[in-house]
């Protein structure tokens, strides 16, 4: 039963990485606190504080031309999912939206999804971006998967 759930989990969690290569331009929240997240921490935000991180990302974020090839998650990241997961049973997926807070940092905000797509805005964790992205840029153009040999 654990095991299921645990594939249960990782294939959410795949889905979940599917729609954020496909969707990054619409996955973005924002905030104007004074706030700036660090690697290693994750805090909770409210709902007004993540649709100001959205507008600061969308007001700086540039247009890209680029096909996306995939995305790397962090374990901060990883670990907010997780609180969610726990927190929140009606999450069937997660949705990890590009932010910028109110100093410029890139972070990320991430909430659960129910079954039909919404945003689950009860739980909503806010991440240092560091690591973090879509590929390209953030790829490993020397790794085998990535490479055209």
């Amino acid at each position: 039963m654990k095991k299921s759930k645990t594939i249960t989990f990782y294939k959410r969690l795949a889905i979940a990485s599917s729609l954020l290569c496909v969707l990054s331009v619409s996955f973005i929240f924002i905030s104007a606190s004074k706030y700036n997240p660090t690697p290693g921490k994750y805090e909770t935000i409210s709902i007004t504080k993540a649709n100001t991180y959205v507008k600061n990302y969308m007001h700086s974020a540039t247009a890209t031309n680029a096909i996306l090839k995939g995305t790397i998650i962090d374990m901060d990241q990883l670990d907010a999912i997780d609180i969610i997961r726990n927190e929140n049973p009606d999450a069937s997926s997660f949705r990890i939206y590009f932010a910028k807070d109110s100093l410029g940092a890139d972070a990320s905000v991430i909430v659960g999804v129910d079954d039909s797509g919404n945003d689950l805005t009860n739980s909503i964790y806010s991440t240092s971006r560091k690591t973090s992205g879509v590929c390209p840029p953030v790829c490993d153009n020397n790794g085998k998967i990535n490479s055209d040999n």
